[in-house]
C-alpha cells in the first residue's frame, strides 16, 4: 500500500440472541439466533458475507450429578448451496463439585465432520 493511500477496511455487523425458559424444576428450553454480516466499503455487493444460525435444545439436569442436553442447528450462508442442519449433544457426571467429566456429540465437531470429544474438569486450587 502506497503511503498517504488506506487500505478498505472490512465491516462487520454481529447480531447474537440467546434465551432459556425453565420448563420444570430440572429441565429448560434453550434458544438461540445469531446473524453476521461482513461487507468492504466500495466492494460489489455481491462480494459481501452474510450468514444466519439458529438453535434449539433441551437440557436436563435429574441431579446434581448428571445433566444431558441435545441442540439442533441451522446455518444459511449465501456462499453455499442450501441450508446445513446439524445437531449436538452433551452428557456430563459431576461426581463432586471441583470434578466434571463430559462426553460431547456432534455433527461438526472436527473440521465439519461428525465427532465425539472428551471433556474432564478438575479444580486443583479447592478450598475445602
Amino acid at each position: 500500500v502506497a503511503q498517504g493511500s488506506q487500505a478498505p477496511v472490512k465491516s462487520t455487523e454481529l447480531l447474537d440472541f440467546k434465551s432459556r425458559y425453565l420448563v420444570a424444576s430440572d429441565m429448560h428450553l434453550e434458544f438461540s439466533s445469531a446473524v453476521k454480516h461482513e461487507s468492504v466499503p466500495g466492494a460489489v455487493a455481491a462480494a459481501a458475507y452474510q450468514e444466519s444460525r439458529y438453535g434449539a435444545g433441551i437440557a436436563w439436569s435429574p441431579s446434581e450429578h448428571y445433566s444431558l442436553s441435545l441442540k439442533l442447528n441451522r446455518l444459511d450462508e449465501n456462499r453455499s448451496e442450501g441450508e446445513q442442519y446439524f445437531g449436538s449433544g452433551t452428557v456430563s457426571w459431576i461426581p463432586q463439585p471441583d470434578m466434571e467429566f463430559s462426553l460431547g456429540y456432534g455433527d461438526q465437531l472436527i473440521e465439519g465432520a461428525r465427532g465425539l470429544m472428551f471433556e474432564t474438569r478438575l479444580k486443583l486450587d479447592s478450598d475445602r
